[in-house]
């Protein structure tokens, strides 16, 4: 879900082209509702991907947020000369960062912990500010919702379900 909320973000500050890289069925098939092209490495090359839906030129700005090795390969493959790329995700394997494709397209890295207080807060101001349709679009990434009272079903359907995006507990009182 934090990829595909940074797409949404890219989209409303004005990316003209914005892509998610996704593998999970189910996952694809809310990204393709929101109107974002997708990247699945499982059934295509996702560097030739890229070059297609960017007229070959890659992306000017790459976010990584799987924590995946396969997207932290991606991501110093998939930008633009002197792009940006940007670690959101958090990885507990080793990940391949190929210096190499880094030094010669010039990109920059940064990483982002989005778990900050001072990320949250402008986070919770932006989405104050957002638009009916854009706040709708984040509503969508929610699979489910369940009162507090089946919290452990709430749990049992995150653990069974690969392709669930966010679950929402409500809590009354």
């Amino acid at each position: 879900a934090i990829g595909m909320c940074t797409a949404i973000a890219a989209r409303m500050a004005g990316a003209s082209k914005v892509a998610v890289s996704e593998i999970e069925a189910g996952k694809i098939a809310r990204i393709q509702r929101l109107g974002f092209d997708v990247i699945n490495p499982r059934e295509c090359d996702g560097v030739q991907r890229v070059r297609q839906l960017t007229d070959g030129h890659g992306f000017n700005c790459v976010f990584e947020a799987s924590g995946a090795p396969a997207g932290y390969e991606l991501l110093t493959k998939a930008g633009s000369y002197r792009a940006k790329g940007v670690n959101i995700g958090m990885n507990f394997k080793p990940s391949p960062l190929i210096t190499r494709d880094i030094m010669v397209t010039e990109m920059r890295i940064q990483a982002i912990r989005i778990h900050q207080q001072s990320v949250f807060g402008l986070t919770a101001n932006m989405f104050a500010h957002l638009s009916e349709q854009a706040k709708q679009s984040l509503y969508t990434l929610i699979s489910d919702d369940y009162d507090f009272e089946h919290l452990k079903d709430a749990f049992e359907f995150c653990v069974n379900d690969r392709s669930y995006c966010k679950v929402m507990v409500k809590i009354s009182g």
